[in-house]
């Protein structure tokens, strides 16, 4: 399924949500199937598009970091206000925006999982998208690519000098209050990331002050990886971590 606008899944009875925040220059699409099935594991499931996005390379030019942050904190409390818990995820741009709001943000966040998280990116200009367009399984790239080349693609095939910089200022910022973050994370990132160093990862395990954390190294992905070949290992070792933690909290009010 195609999404190039915000996508929600709702079930009447749910009391937990997820939210959801996707790439830098890339759309809610990437991650769909992730979402669904974080919904049908009992999870109502938001993922808004980020300003700036879903429209053309001069659009996202204007967009800056503050904006993205004041946005995932006002899409957070939204929901806040209306669920017992709200779990944080995203991929690259997303999984910085995760650490932004939980860093400033007390319970009901509940778990957050940053996914192929990204610092700095060291480029200097405006460079298309090529190679492996972050994903290794080959199917799956003809699929990015035919969309991102279609009149109406939602994701960009390029990334604009700007959007760039304006990253690299919000992961300085975040890096700078990693300390803040003491709520259960599961982080999980592919060792053969062609965007994003494996030293990030470990950049956000040893910077949180979370009590419960665990690291998935994926080891046949590249950067999309909740669309690439272990797809299914990110829906499944998320999913776990959240029903561990849900079988620790009623153990604990049953004490």
């Amino acid at each position: 399924m195609a999404v190039n606008k915000e996508f929600i899944l709702t079930k009447e009875g749910h009391e937990k949500a997820v939210l959801l925040f996707h790439g830098l220059t890339g759309s809610p699409g990437e991650l769909y199937r992730f979402g669904l099935d974080l919904f049908n594991a009992g999870y109502d499931v938001y993922c808004p598009v980020l300003p700036g996005h879903c429209q053309d390379a001069e659009a996202i030019k204007l967009a800056r970091w503050e904006e993205w942050h004041a946005f995932a904190l006002k899409n957070f409390d939204e929901l806040a206000g209306r669920y017992q818990a709200v779990c944080l995820s995203g991929i690259c741009l997303g999984s910085v925006l995760a650490l932004s709001v939980a860093a400033e943000r007390l319970p009901p966040v509940r778990v957050l999982m940053p996914l192929s998280f990204v610092t700095i990116f060291k480029s200097l200009y405006a460079f298309p998208e090529k190679g492996p367009m972050g994903v290794k399984n080959r199917a799956v790239r003809r699929q990015v690519e035919k969309s991102m080349n279609s009149e109406n693609a939602a994701a960009l095939n390029c990334f604009p000098l700007l959007c760039v910089y304006e990253l690299s200022k919000l992961a300085r910022f975040v890096r700078k209050r990693l300390h803040q973050v003491t709520i259960p994370v599961i982080i999980i990132h592919s060792n053969h990331d062609d965007l994003a160093s494996m030293k990030n990862a470990h950049v956000i395990a040893r910077g949180v002050k979370s009590v419960r954390k665990e690291m998935v190294v994926l080891r046949n992905s590249y950067h999309l990886i909740t669309l690439d070949n272990e797809k299914d290992v990110v829906s499944e070792k998320t999913i776990a971590f959240f029903r561990s933690l849900d079988h620790d909290q009623s153990a604990t009010v049953h004490a």
